[in-house]
């Protein structure tokens, strides 16, 4: 993986979303307000909010694999302007990744599943179609089935940001935030530089894949962990009422199902 490989992955998501935006008006009439990005102040505060629990919780996983003895933490404080340069390139594709995979999965395919089902069921599904997205990046791990796992959990914790919030803001930096901290502290030498802070990290269930480190068990404590702030900074009930039933309660659990 290169720097133009990075650019490139951006530039490919930022066309599928585009196509996804394309599809979504030819059939539905709806435009990119349906898809609940927002660049207002509530919606720059719910981003950054994203942003930094994705980092903190990439920092937690961090402090579990140095405390198992699974991973060694090396500074290199002379590298700080190359690692602002591969953040960029970092930051620009996976803002792409992020709002392909959040437009299409919590901005979209959430919507227009609840029209037809349950509340809980179109999360499940969903999310469950979301983590299957991600099984090429997995396949390689010994334990590819905890990866999709991980990846579908998160999923459902993201579509609880989406109906807490009404917005796909929180889910969006989060996504966003995730990716790049762990491409900088994981997969740094793959883009050929040494970047001021690396994990090198051992490999197995705990921490699993290096090259795949959504394979670990870290990463399980780590979506719980998310999990946890969803029910203490939300709460339990709410937007979510409508799990239970079809109908009326169901969409307006929803924060736009368009026309």
């Amino acid at each position: 993986m290169t720097y133009v490989d990075v650019v490139l992955t951006g530039v490919i998501n930022f066309g599928l979303f585009g196509a996804v935006m394309l599809v979504r008006y030819a059939i539905h009439e709806e435009g990119p307000d349906a898809f609940l990005i927002h660049g207002d102040g509530r919606g720059l505060l719910l981003f950054a909010e994203g942003c930094l629990l994705a980092a903190a919780v990439t920092a937690f996983r961090c402090a579990l694999l140095v405390r198992w003895g699974k991973a060694s933490v090396y500074l290199n404080p002379q590298a700080w302007p190359g690692t602002l340069g591969m953040a960029g390139a970092l930051v620009f594709g996976f803002s792409g990744v992020a709002l392909f995979e959040e437009g299409l999965f919590r901005g979209y395919l959430l919507q227009v599943v609840a029209r037809r089902y349950p509340l809980h069921v179109s999360v499940a599904g969903t999310s469950l179609l979301f983590g299957l997205l991600h099984f090429a990046s997995y396949s390689w791990s010994r334990v590819v089935w905890l990866g999709i796992l991980n990846a579908s959990a998160l999923g459902a914790i993201l579509s609880g940001f989406v109906l807490k919030t009404h917005s796909l803001m929180l889910a969006l930096g989060y996504h966003l935030s995730w990716n790049v901290v762990q491409a900088l502290l994981w997969d740094s030498r793959r883009l050929g530089d040494q970047p001021w802070v690396r994990l090198e990290v051992q490999g197995g269930l705990l921490a699993g894949d290096p090259a795949s480190p959504e394979t670990g068990l870290a990463t399980t404590l780590a979506i719980l962990l998310t999990l946890a702030f969803l029910l203490v900074r939300f709460g339990a009930a709410g937007a979510s009422r409508g799990a239970n039933g079809r109908g009326r309660d169901s969409k307006d659990a929803i924060p736009s199902l368009g026309k």
